[in-house]
């Protein structure tokens, strides 16, 4: 692969990745709520969700969703009420005195709500299609490429969500307790529900 090429795509992923959107919520909420450790859990659940979305790109189904208005709508849609789900749940849980969880039935659900909102996120398979083709040569064998890209924007993107997980965590950690806890719950439930409503308003008009 090109050095230059990977170079552009390197500094292109940092970037994007860098721009708070519903991952990054997603993650800040977690970790606002329970701590930057059980956040990353959730960092790697949307690693794997991203390499499952880049595999299905290769297969060619990524281009089909992207080219179907009414799927790709659809499968926003459900992406934006998963959202307003969870972050429902989570401002309801700052009302409420609830059963603790264990940490491995809490790392567990995070990491299945990380999972699922970046799968039922569309824009993160139109991002494939049309973000990683910029950076190939056509000329060469594609699935090499895939291989590197993929790598590459993990080895990029990792770091630059986890540097939100460590600080909202930090956050987290020093309020976390009492009315504090209530109020980084109903923070982080209405930051979600706000994300989820904006990208369903985006949809629908």
């Amino acid at each position: 692969m090109d050095l230059n090429l990977w170079i552009a795509f390197v500094v292109s992923t940092a970037v994007i990745v860098a721009i708070p959107g519903p991952t990054v919520m997603l993650v800040v909420s977690h970790a606002l709520t329970h701590g930057s450790l059980l956040a990353m859990g959730t960092v790697s659940a949307i690693a794997l969700a991203n390499i499952v979305l880049i595999g299905l790109s290769y297969l060619g189904i990524a281009a089909l969703l992207s080219a179907s208005d009414l799927l790709f709508s659809a499968v926003r849609i459900c992406g934006a009420l998963y959202l307003i789900h969870i972050g429902a749940r989570m401002f309801r849980a700052g009302s409420t005195v609830s059963v603790p969880e264990s940490r491995a039935t809490s790392a567990l659900r995070l990491a299945r709500q990380g999972f699922v909102s970046t799968l039922l996120n569309p824009k993160s398979f139109v991002f494939v299609v049309s973000f990683f083709p910029q950076f190939m040569n056509p000329d060469a064998p594609s699935l090499p490429q895939i291989v590197v890209l993929t790598a590459s924007f993990l080895g990029v993107g990792i770091p630059v969500i986890s540097v939100y997980v460590l600080l909202a965590g930090r956050i987290g950690a020093r309020f976390n307790g009492g009315r504090h806890l209530k109020v980084l719950h109903r923070t982080a439930g209405s930051m979600l529900v706000l994300t989820g409503v904006g990208a369903l308003f985006a949809t629908v008009f």
